[in-house]
């Protein structure tokens, strides 16, 4: 088919025009448009530790749940089913129990396996790869300070999932987050007195503030 020379100058004539029309649009901004100063992007600094910290309380005192769930804290442990069930009834609260060494959340799936160790050795039985579930809770028995940190740390290295400690109080549960911050990710706070509740919270905020403050302070430096 014969194309004649008035089409093919009009066809000419309508590239042209599609090319003078996109292209100051695309150097139009940057001609026009005043550079912005570069800007060196970098990751925004971490939230606080204490964002990252889980913290499941355990307790058959309805002051020390009342005084957790004001604080943030809205995880809780019990003994059985039945008073899983009780309480968060009367409370927003996400209830756990305990059977055996197992723990289920209120839908009977099980969430946590509890590991009970009194020695160095019992800690070496536990290995990441053999877990079950996302999440472990370690239960000390006796003097748990008889077990080096390093080796407490070092236990769960590469252990994808969460690993708690059961704190009898707040002073222990200090001790857990300051000695063993790089092999725990939070705690259980089994207690009966709120104050216990609140005195965690206070250390929990001026502990991982400072921390957001030197971490901030070291990007700046950086």
């Amino acid at each position: 088919m014969a194309v004649s020379s008035s089409s093919l100058g009009s066809a000419k004539a309508l590239a042209c025009f599609h090319a003078s029309y996109l292209a100051p649009r695309r150097t139009a901004s940057s001609s026009t448009c005043p550079r912005l100063p570069s800007i060196k992007m970098c990751a925004s600094p971490a939230p606080p530790a204490e964002s990252r910290k889980t913290v499941w309380v355990w307790t058959e005192n309805r002051q020390v749940m009342t005084a957790a769930v004001e604080r943030g804290w809205s995880t809780f442990l019990f003994g059985s089913k039945d008073l899983a069930n009780d309480w968060s009834s009367t409370a927003r609260i996400l209830p756990l129990y305990i059977d055996g060494l197992e723990i289920f959340d209120e839908g009977n799936k099980k969430v946590a396996a509890i590991s009970k160790i009194s020695s160095p050795s019992e800690l070496q039985l536990i290995q990441p790869d053999n877990v079950e579930v996302q999440n472990t809770v370690i239960h000390f028995q006796g003097d748990w300070q008889v077990i080096p940190a390093e080796n407490i740390v070092a236990a769960f290295q590469g252990f994808a999932g969460t690993v708690l400690a059961v704190s009898k109080n707040s002073t222990e549960a200090q001790v857990f987050l300051e000695a063993l911050e790089q092999g725990l990710d939070g705690v259980v706070l089994k207690v009966e007195n709120m104050d216990d509740i609140i005195k965690l919270k206070v250390f929990y905020h001026n502990y991982f503030q400072t921390s957001l403050v030197f971490s901030k302070l070291m990007s700046v430096n950086l």
